[in-house]
């Protein structure tokens, strides 16, 4: 049996993918922190009315930016909510808007170049992404519409319950590349001997990170990358 030449090179093509990058979304694609910071001061603004916010900017999520404990009290005392509450009641309005924003600019020209000679596995923990409910259904499906809608090359995309089993994927396939932005996952990897990038933001600033930290998808970032998934 003769096999045809558009097969031959593709099966070519196929062999020289061997390495495999593991590729964050929240505050690695997504411009996460931006969003928190803009959008969890309207929030309590227009359905609290709280006028005296403080910010806390190496806080993650709406809780650690913004709700201290002076005011994780008041909200317990007068609304009768937790932070835990006040959390998921702004990520279930605000969702929708969250998932129609672009990636970070210059991500696709990005993880074109590195697809070239990678393959490029979408890790994701996202909560409720891996619910078998019409809202875990939702969650996987806004996530594969932004990677589209950013023209974000992937090969497999992964959905994890908790960052532990990511963490746990992640080290079973042994990347060549990690990308990520939360600074417990990347200690963890990086004290295990993994190569990971580190997407710069205030809250992982503070800590002592064994990666390549960078700010961005810009050109000088690619050679940079480049350069450190060669050593």
């Amino acid at each position: 049996y003769i096999v045809p030449i558009e097969f031959m090179n593709f099966k070519k093509k196929r062999r020289r993918i061997v390495s495999t990058i593991c590729l964050d979304v929240d505050g690695t694609l997504t411009e996460f922190e931006e969003f928190v910071l803009k959008y969890g001061e309207i929030f309590l603004r227009r359905f609290y009315h709280i006028t005296d916010i403080e910010v806390n900017y190496e806080g993650y999520d709406l809780d650690e930016v913004f709700l201290n404990q002076k005011l994780r009290e008041y909200f317990e005392k007068v609304h009768g909510i937790s932070a835990d509450d006040l959390l998921k009641k702004f990520w279930n309005i605000f969702y929708p808007l969250y998932v129609t924003k672009r990636l970070k600019s210059g991500a696709s020209f990005f993880f074109k170049e590195l697809s070239k000679e990678s393959q490029i596995h979408i890790t994701t923990s996202r909560k409720k992404s891996t619910t078998d409910s019409l809202i875990g259904l939702f969650v996987r499906k806004t996530i594969i519409a932004q990677l589209r809608m950013s023209s974000i090359p992937y090969n497999e995309i992964f959905f994890f319950e908790s960052d532990e089993e990511k963490l746990a994927y992640i080290k079973r396939v042994n990347p060549i590349l990690v990308f990520d932005d939360k600074p417990q996952i990347i200690s963890e990897l990086a004290s295990e001997g993994n190569k990971v990038v580190c997407l710069d933001a205030a809250y992982n600033r503070k800590y002592d990170l064994d990666a390549l930290v960078i700010g961005g998808y810009g050109e000088e970032e690619l050679v940079k990358t480049l350069q450190f998934r060669r050593k």
